[in-house]
Parts: C-alpha cells; sequence; structure tokens
C-alpha cells in the first residue's frame, strides 16, 4: 500500500522535525537557566539539575517515538491502524497521517484495523500462568542477592514482562502485570514503608512494563542497525515510565521526615531532593536498562513463534 516516495517524504520530515524539536527544547532549556537576573528569583542547583534532566527526557522521547513511527510505517505490513494513527498525531507526523487517511478504505478491509480479540480460553490461563510463575521464582531467587550501591539491582525478572508484551494483547499483559504488582507484597525482597511508596516504587513500575506492548518491534527487519533501534526502543519506553515512578518514591521516601513512625502525610516539596531523587534513581535504570536491552532480544526473538492470536 505504501510506495518509495511516502518512506522518503516521511524520513526527510521525521528527521527535520527532530531537529526542530530538540533545538527549541535546548533552546528553552538554556533560556530557563539563564533566567538568573533577579536576585530574588535565583533557580537554585537543585532546580537547574530537574530542568535539564526532564528536558533531556522530552528529547528522548520524542525521538524514540518519532523513530519508532518511522520504523513502523517503513518496515511493517501488519501494524495496528489506530495505534500507528495515534502516535503519529502525538509526534505531530503528518504526511503520514495524510497517508493513513487517503488510504482508509483500503486498510478497512484488512486485519490491522480490527480489534484484538481477548477472549479467554485455556491456552491463554496457561501462558499468563506460566509466566506469573516465571517471575515469582526469578523475583524470589534475586532477592537473595546482595543489593549494589545506589540499591541497584539485577532485574532479569523483567525480561519475563517484557516477553509477555512480546507475545500477548494488551489486556493479557496488563492482567499478568496487575496481578505480579499485588503479589509483589508478599515476596521477601519488597521494601515497603509507606502505601505511597509502595504504589510509585513496585506497583506502578509494574504495571509500566505493559505499555511495551504498544512498541513491539516490526518482524523480518534484515537491516542490523534498525533491529537494534527498534529493540532499545521496545525496551526503554517503559524504563521511562518506571524511572520517573521510582523518583516520585524516592521524594516520597526522603521527604517524610516521620516515615519510620507510620506517618506518611508530611512532605516538603523541595527541589534540591527532588533532584537528588532523579539522580539516585538515574543509576539503577540505567542499569536496568543496559541488562534488558542485551537479554529481552535474546528471550523473545527465538521464541516469536508463540505469540498468541
Amino acid at each position: 500500500m505504501k510506495d518509495k516516495k511516502w518512506n522518503i517524504l516521511s524520513i526527510v520530515f521525521t528527521s527535520l522535525r527532530i531537529l526542530l524539536v530538540t533545538s527549541l527544547i535546548i533552546l528553552l532549556t538554556i533560556r530557563l537557566i539563564n533566567k538568573n537576573n533577579d536576585e530574588h528569583n535565583l533557580l537554585t542547583t537543585g532546580q537547574i539539575i530537574i530542568i535539564i534532566i526532564s528536558f533531556i527526557f522530552l528529547i528522548l522521547i520524542n525521538i524514540l517515538l518519532s523513530l519508532f513511527v518511522l520504523i513502523t510505517f517503513i518496515f511493517s505490513d501488519n501494524f495496528n491502524f489506530i495505534k500507528l494513527f495515534i502516535l503519529a498525531l502525538l509526534t505531530l507526523n503528518f504526511e503520514i497521517i495524510i497517508h493513513l487517511l487517503l488510504n482508509i478504505k483500503k486498510y478497512k478491509n484488512t486485519k490491522i484495523f480490527m480489534k484484538e480479540t481477548n477472549k479467554w480460553n485455556i491456552f491463554n490461563i496457561s501462558i499468563i500462568s506460566l509466566l506469573l510463575g516465571l517471575y515469582l521464582i526469578i523475583d524470589f531467587i534475586s532477592s537473595f542477592i546482595p543489593t549494589l550501591p545506589f540499591w541497584i539491582s539485577l532485574s532479569i525478572k523483567y525480561v519475563i514482562l517484557y516477553f509477555a508484551a512480546f507475545i500477548m494483547s494488551f489486556f493479557y499483559v496488563f492482567i499478568l502485570c496487575f496481578i505480579i504488582g499485588l503479589l509483589t507484597l508478599i515476596m521477601p525482597g519488597t521494601s515497603v514503608m509507606s502505601p505511597f511508596q509502595y504504589l510509585f516504587d513496585y506497583f506502578i513500575p509494574i504495571l509500566a512494563f505493559s505499555v511495551a506492548y504498544f512498541f513491539r518491534p516490526v518482524d523480518n527487519v534484515k537491516n542490523k542497525q534498525i533491529n537494534i533501534l527498534q529493540w532499545t526502543i521496545f525496551v526503554i519506553m517503559p524504563m521511562l515510565i518506571v524511572y520517573f515512578s521510582r523518583v516520585i518514591s524516592g521524594v516520597v521516601f526522603w521527604l517524610n521526615p516521620n516515615v519510620f513512625d507510620g506517618v506518611f502525610f508530611e512532605f516538603s516539596w523541595t527541589g534540591s531532593v527532588f533532584a537528588y531523587s532523579m539522580i539516585y534513581n538515574l543509576f539503577n535504570s540505567i542499569i536496568d536498562c543496559v541488562i534488558l536491552i542485551i537479554f529481552v532480544p535474546l528471550i523473545c526473538i527465538p521464541l516469536r513463534h508463540l505469540r498468541l492470536k
């Protein structure tokens, strides 16, 4: 349904958009940091760190989303029409939007426009149960491994969630992550100081991996660089949610002076502590990303034939 002209057009305009958005974000960052002429309105070091890290992540998210839309449009013949259309809107990819609208009648006659079926059957329940058991076993074994500085731990267990997102529909993955999020409370490695800390440190990060479903790599891409890129996007997008959830958890933990006395509602939202949480959790999240980028493709690619229909 696509021709080379649309592909070339998409590559050119996507590159220009990424360059333009990145330049605007950098310019905005510089202007915010340099806005210190008023002595009574000086930015603290913590506030500067927050601005820099936040805008770096904005640039990263824009680049990854734009590249994912481009890769899906060019290399996939079985993309989800609705998903691609929404992501194209988010990334302001007007040429792809125009192409989809011009060819909407053709796409309506194919399976890519149809909704996924989420009927329960013995096979689906067995797969979910198997993945749940594997996750809990790996999580239990990992709890005996000593924690490294900055609470860095090996996150091999998350490979199971990526594999689930790779072979199952979003409905099944979300159910699996929801159950795991609840069961995390009884796992020996779980350290719960408050309901807020548990929510942002464990439950939301587990649910975040269901988002990986929307960034599943395109099959049969022969270009190695494109393959590496799309698997990197598949891993990183959920980890961005995990990272910011961990940051909020750290803020809740460090800004509560009475946390060990059972009082969970006294917060002092100062910039320096928020910045410290961002830096502190950055180490753990980077290590997680490196481990997952290595192991997720090694598990998913050989087992792609297990995808649920």
